[in-house]
């Protein structure tokens, strides 16, 4: 859960052991395809905003960048070869 990533960030940023806490998400289009309880970059704002905005965070947002060609298809189930 992000709430409790954040937490434990403060935590430790608080007690000096990391100098910057790094939140990698998907951005709020790709985060459409995914399940509901993965969040996204607008919800990844709004959690340090409300829990630690006076924290070094960065959040960084990552996309999918399309389809590409269609995967050769592979011989499946093709039974046993004979003795």
């Amino acid at each position: 859960m992000l709430a409790v990533d954040i937490l434990h960030l403060s935590a430790e940023l608080l007690a000096g052991r990391i100098d910057v806490g790094l939140i990698i998400v998907p951005d709020d289009h790709l985060s459409r395809f995914l399940t509901d309880r993965t969040p996204n970059f607008r919800t990844a704002i709004k959690h340090i905003d409300a829990r630690a905005s006076d924290l070094p965070f960065r959040v960084l947002a990552f996309r999918h960048n399309g389809t590409g060609p269609a995967l050769e298809k592979t011989p499946t189930n093709v039974g046993r070869a004979p003795r």
